[in-house]
């Protein structure tokens, strides 16, 4: 709990009560109670790891250690630091250098896939479709474009672009730093 300090290393939220202990391969699978076997997520985290839904795509074991080695390596760096509701993010820790720099279009346009809200089904369908502005139609087009450039989305090989491994933990970094809470809706 220390190392992440008391951020869950999925959503990286600074939740100091409600955390648990997740084993990556579960007991009942025959993993161990060793500390590598572990990570620290929040209860709502650990309810989604649990919960079996059709079209979901999974955490591997690998991409777990993954998230739970970037936060206590954020943590340690001081890059990741508690705060209450009131707390604001001080600037100096906010752009972290493993974050692609992004329009805020674009981080809006990666949570919303990351998250399950939208789908991107060809580089002028997502989010574009509808578009009335030629403006707004050229900023989403960029924020694509930015996506595929920094490998956080990828085709599919059929109908979609996907996110990427790259493309779910800059999603999990913009959320933890709260960098999507003003960044505009993507229509």
């Amino acid at each position: 709990m220390s190392k992440c300090g008391r951020h869950c290393c999925i959503c990286r939220r600074f939740n100091p009560l409600r955390l648990q202990v997740h084993h990556i391969k579960l007991e009942s699978k025959g993993g161990s109670g060793d500390p590598d076997n572990l990570i620290p997520i929040c209860i709502t985290c650990h309810m989604d790891i649990h919960t079996d839904a059709p079209f979901v795509r999974r955490f591997s074991d690998d991409e777990l250690k993954q998230c739970r080695e970037r936060v206590f390596t954020l943590v340690a760096e001081g890059k990741l630091v508690g705060h209450d509701e009131s707390h604001t993010f001080n600037p100096a820790f906010e752009r972290d250098p493993d974050m692609p720099n992004l329009i805020p279009e674009a981080v809006k346009m990666l949570v919303d896939l990351a998250r399950g809200q939208g789908m991107m089904l060809d580089p002028k369908g997502f989010d574009c479709r509808g578009t009335v502005h030629d403006r707004e139609y050229a900023t989403n087009m960029h924020a694509f474009k930015q996506l595929r450039d920094a490998n956080l989305i990828e085709w599919n090989g059929g109908d979609a672009y996907v996110v990427t491994l790259l493309g779910y933990n800059a999603a999990d970094g913009f959320l933890a730093l709260g960098t999507t809470k003003n960044a505009p809706t993507t229509k």
